[in-house]
C-alpha cells in the first residue's frame, strides 16, 4: 500500500471560481481510500473536491464539495487510474472572509491485484454479515 499525504492552504475569501488546487502524483493502479481532514475552526467554510482531469472522484456527485470541521471525511472510491503515474487534483475554496484554512489529504493506492483482493474480501464480509443478520432474525421470530 502506498499512502500519499499533502496539505492545501487556501487564503481567506477565495471564491469558488478561483479555487486553489494541488496535485498528488499516484504511482499505483487503484485508489482505494481518500481521507480529507478538516482541522478545528474550519466551520465548514472550506469546501474540497478531488479530481482526475475533468472526472470528479470525491465526493461522488459531480459539482459537489465536501465540507467539515474538526473531522476526517473518508471516501472509498475503488477508482482505477487510467495511467501511471496519474496526477490527482485536490481543489478547494474558502468562504471565510478573515482567515486562511488548511485541509489535509491522504490518498491510499494499491496495485490492481491487491486492490481486487481487498475489495473481494470486503464484499464477502458484507455478505456474511447480512447472512448472519438474516439467520439471527429467523431465530428470533421462531422460524427454524
Amino acid at each position: 500500500m502506498m499512502l500519499y499525504c499533502r496539505s492545501l492552504t487556501i487564503p481567506a475569501n477565495t471564491e469558488k471560481k478561483n479555487a486553489r488546487y494541488i496535485y498528488i502524483e499516484v504511482h499505483e493502479d487503484v485508489i482505494t481510500r481518500i481521507d480529507i481532514m478538516f482541522p478545528p475552526g474550519n466551520m465548514c467554510q472550506t469546501p474540497i473536491s478531488v479530481w482526475y482531469g475533468s472526472e470528479q472522484i470525491a465526493p461522488y456527485r459531480k459539482y459537489e464539495w465536501v465540507r467539515g470541521d474538526d473531522e476526517t471525511v473518508p471516501f472509498y472510491p475503488y477508482w482505477t487510474l487510467p495511467e501511471k503515474p496519474a496526477r490527482i487534483r485536490v481543489k478547494g475554496y474558502n468562504m471565510d472572509p478573515n482567515h486562511e484554512h488548511t485541509v489535509f489529504i491522504r490518498v491510499e493506492a494499491l496495485p490492481k491485484e491487491l486492490a481486487l483482493w481487498q475489495y473481494s474480501m470486503a464484499a464477502m464480509a458484507r455478505y456474511l454479515a447480512a447472512l448472519l443478520d438474516f439467520l439471527t432474525g429467523m431465530r428470533t421470530v421462531g422460524v427454524r
